[in-house]
């Protein structure tokens, strides 16, 4: 769905990684050192995991705040269902696109949330 986009190379790598639980710091070196032992965010949060980066990381705020508005304003999207999904299913969503929704409205979530994890990690 990202040739779709046309994202820029940078932003689709990015999408990618979170898609495969790469954008963590502890995961993304994982590769250079065996013993990497700090899986902690920045924000000092414990874990730096894939729900905690897209919902709840303090450090996000500006960029999500952004991100939701973005997503309210879209015609054909219930935004507050949305709302009330679990964590893993709006990230499932904005990561995926969700079957129900038409694929207009799934290309705008996943570029919405492209460029919202491009600001983030």
């Amino acid at each position: 769905m990202t040739t779709k986009l046309n994202l820029k190379r940078s932003i689709e790598i990015k999408l990618n990684r979170i898609r495969v639980d790469l954008a963590s710091r502890a995961d993304f070196y994982r590769h250079n050192f065996k013993e990497f032992t700090d899986p902690s965010c920045p924000c000092g949060y414990q874990q730096q995991t894939k729900s905690h980066l897209l919902l709840d990381c303090p450090l996000s705020n500006g960029a999500r705040e952004v991100f939701t508005q973005n997503l309210k304003e879209l015609p054909s999207f219930n935004y507050n269902n949305f709302a009330t999904l679990t964590k893993a299913s709006k990230i499932k969503i904005m990561l995926f696109g969700d079957c129900k929704l038409s694929d207009e409205c799934n290309k705008e979530i996943t570029n919405l949330s492209a460029n919202f994890i491009d600001k983030i990690i």
